[in-house]
């Protein structure tokens, strides 16, 4: 009785993946005209076009490819100018579509992060650290408390001369409350330079 279950299931899928790998030609058709992403098109022909030689899909992946192809038919030209790819690789992880191929894919079309990115400034540390001071002192910062500005500005700012690229947090603080005279000879010049360019620009002098 197994024996005969398994038999039935097998020609059962046989027969699906045999429908699917029928309809590839044309799908791709349509995909071409809809102006679909070669490499898309490339993703999911090859992934409908081994089925029935390699035998080792599940019942669950061909739903998935059936879905898709029903999906692409039915597809009208006034839709092709309105973001097809975009809309199909949404349709692919909807329906959770797997393949190594379209991982890769999906990777490549995400943004960048910028959890790595860090603001480079020409300042060192300490004038940084002043340069803060006044900006909340001045209240166009509000910073409380301040310990969450300052290790948000030792993760994403970088200044001149910092071993291994990073501000250490206890520097940073450091620096903040204790300002010499030298360093706020520093940040006063670069603050009468922007006075100097909001002058020119907007003829304010």
């Amino acid at each position: 009785m197994k024996v005969t279950k398994f038999a039935a299931a097998v020609v059962l899928y046989l027969s699906a993946a045999k429908q699917i790998e029928a309809q590839v030609d044309k799908m791709l058709s349509v995909l071409d005209k809809a102006g679909v992403d070669k490499t898309l098109q490339a993703i999911l022909a090859g992934k409908m076009t081994r089925l029935v030689a390699f035998g080792n899909g599940s019942y669950k992946e061909i739903n998935i490819l059936q879905a898709i192809q029903i999906w692409i038919f039915q597809l009208s030209e006034n839709e092709f100018k309105e973001g097809i790819t975009e809309k199909l690789v949404a349709l692919m992880v909807r329906l959770n579509f797997k393949s190594d191929g379209f991982k890769h894919y999906c990777r490549a079309l995400a943004p960048p992060s910028s959890e790595n990115y860090r603001i480079t400034v020409a300042f060192s540390v300490d004038a940084l650290a002043y340069f803060f001071k006044l900006l909340i002192n001045a209240g166009v910062v509000v910073a409380e408390p301040k310990s969450h500005l300052f290790l948000f500005v030792a993760r994403h700012f970088k200044t001149p001369g910092i071993s291994g690229d990073r501000i250490s947090e206890h520097s940073f603080t450091n620096k903040y409350n204790q300002t010499v005279q030298a360093t706020a000879k520093t940040v006063r010049a670069a603050l009468v330079r922007m006075l100097k360019l909001l002058d020119k620009e907007f003829d304010l002098a």
